[in-house]
């Protein structure tokens, strides 16, 4: 049987103690991943709990789970992280992760999955 998809629901517990996570997706992977009511950090003032890389109460950093995910090293690409491979827009890219992988995040549903987009066969590329 092959998992296209994984639905972790409700995601995260108390607010004041969320889960820990660290997700390392493989070249090939072909299953989504979609994190529900995701929690954000509990920290406050200069201290914040750095759990999902935002602050709760209004001082957001406005990244969405998987990027600050990305951010804080906790999300991979075949053991890499942002220090080797760069920044959110950069992997989310066209051919960011390289070998035509990008991460892909659909906002909408909290749905994070592995797009491969090679160019179409037969496809000549002129060089002048």
């Amino acid at each position: 049987m092959l998992i296209k998809e994984l639905t972790i629901e409700n995601f995260g517990g108390f607010r004041h103690q969320p889960n820990h996570i660290d997700i390392d997706f493989a070249t090939g992977t072909k299953m989504s991943l979609t994190l529900t009511d995701p929690v954000e950090s509990s920290g406050s003032g200069t201290d914040p709990d750095p759990w999902f890389g935002w602050w709760e109460a209004g001082d957001e950093t406005g990244q969405e789970w998987a990027e600050a995910l990305w951010s804080d090293g906790r999300l991979t690409f075949d053991g890499q992280n942002y220090t080797t491979l760069g920044n959110w827009a950069a992997v989310t890219a066209s051919n960011g992760l390289g070998d035509y992988y990008r991460f892909d995040f659909d906002s909408d549903t909290d749905t994070l999955s592995l797009a491969h987009e090679p160019p179409p066969a037969g496809m000549v590329f002129i060089i002048e």
